[in-house]
């Protein structure tokens, strides 16, 4: 990607699923509970449905997505 920076990189359903459950802790069980559920709608919606779930979790655990813990 660092190499062709202006050409567009896709990646298969399942990876992406992957990258985005790599990235959940299993500590905030709510949250992750939903935000794992709206991934899984990613094979079945179409991109503007996907994205608008994803932003209504995002806003609904802001708070507590935007904590730091060391």
């Amino acid at each position: 990607m660092q190499m062709f920076p202006n050409i567009p990189i896709q990646l298969c359903q399942f990876h992406q699923l992957k990258t985005i459950n790599s990235y959940l802790t299993r500590k905030l069980k709510q949250a992750v509970q939903d935000l794992k559920a709206t991934t899984l709608t990613l094979k079945s919606s179409i991109r503007t449905q996907f994205q608008n779930a994803l932003r209504c979790c995002f806003e609904q655990y802001k708070n507590l997505l935007n904590e730091r813990t060391v």
